[in-house]
């Protein structure tokens, strides 16, 4: 009886090599003929697939017989009118997009950054004060 190895358990077949070291013993694609003929498997154990299709569902306990999403987003828009800033912020965004900041990157800011992460809280506000009174001066 022979005695299996390591990668044979676990169903790894060893590759055959010639002489001058190439694999002989793997094959090529029939033209046309991709490695993955079933495609990408589905993503059903995705959270966010399982809340999209959960959301699309009618809730059972609506009368009119409204789907999750369509109730979520009237409860979004009741907490806005009620002020509560979380579901206002989210309203805002949702209708006119996010706010997009403006970041100017010259060589003054990036040796600002690079100062701002080497220097200690205390050192950056000495610092600033330098600059403030220098700038006054």
């Amino acid at each position: 009886m022979t005695k299996k190895t390591a990668k044979q358990k676990i169903g790894v077949k060893e590759r055959k090599t010639s002489g001058s070291g190439k694999v002989t013993n793997l094959k090529s694609w029939k033209k046309g003929q991709s490695g993955n003929l079933k495609g990408r498997p589905k993503k059903a154990d995705c959270l966010t697939t399982l809340m999209r299709e959960e959301l699309e569902k009618v809730d059972p306990k609506d009368k009119e017989k409204r789907t999750h999403k369509e109730l979520v987003v009237i409860a979004t828009i009741e907490l806005a009118k009620e002020g509560n800033s979380t579901a206002l912020k989210e309203v805002w965004e949702r209708m006119d997009g996010k706010v997009k900041e403006k970041l100017e990157i010259n060589q003054d800011s990036t040796n600002s950054i690079l100062l701002a992460k080497t220097l200690s809280r205390k050192e950056l506000e000495e610092l600033n004060e330098r600059l403030e009174a220098t700038a006054k001066a």
